[in-house]
């Protein structure tokens, strides 16, 4: 009997060993992933505000920025080559793209969990009367629990994204925009179609 009850203690303890051991994993895991997403969302509001400043200067293609980098490493690789070229670079406005690209790359390697790939996007949006700049981080990491997951969506990693966004603050737009605005609303006064506007909208 002594030892019947021994062994059931012995399942026991291994068992609620085995479920704390578990918890704690999900928890790490957990906060990780908030840490990783927090640094990824800082990282791009942080790079669409900078990018923002820069592109105030001049206009540029609506997307600016696709890169993919394979691995923690690659991303290093890739700080290393810009911070050389950075010293010497004499072009003013690349070397603020440069140096915008250097920062992104050495905020993301503040991650607790290392990529598996990283896709970065910074993209031009253009509309009538603002400019943004759109920043999008994606990140896929390696999750404990991946044959799990891939049972239900096929998938063994996660993907962890950061958006960030800010509006290109240009004084001469703007008036340019307000200009615009007065012509157009004269000429409807006037009985005349601006140009550009459909005969439609002159009824």
């Amino acid at each position: 009997m002594m030892g019947d009850d021994k062994g059931s203690l012995t399942i026991e303890a291994v068992l609620v060993f085995s479920t704390v051991l578990l918890s704690i994993s999900i928890f790490l895991f957990g906060f990780m992933f908030m840490y990783n997403k927090i640094v990824l969302t800082k990282t791009a509001v942080d790079t669409a505000r900078e990018a923002a400043n820069i592109m105030g200067i001049g206009e540029l293609p609506g997307q600016i920025l696709h890169e993919e980098a394979e691995g923690a490493e690659e991303l290093n690789e890739k700080l290393l080559q810009l911070t050389k070229e950075l010293m010497s670079e004499t072009d003013e406005k690349s070397a603020g793209m440069k140096k915008l690209r250097a920062n992104l790359y050495r905020k993301l390697s503040t991650v607790l969990i290392k990529p598996m790939r990283t896709i970065i996007t910074i993209s031009l949006d253009n509309d009538l009367l603002t400019r943004s700049v759109k920043v999008v981080i994606a990140q896929d990491i390696r999750s404990p629990f991946g044959r799990l997951k891939a049972m239900s969506d096929g998938r063994a990693h996660m993907t962890v994204t950061g958006t960030g966004v800010a509006t290109i603050i240009n004084p001469s737009q703007y008036i340019r925009n307000i200009d615009l605005g007065l012509e157009y609303l004269y000429r409807f006064k006037n009985g005349e179609t601006p140009v550009g506007v459909p005969e439609k909208l002159e009824e």
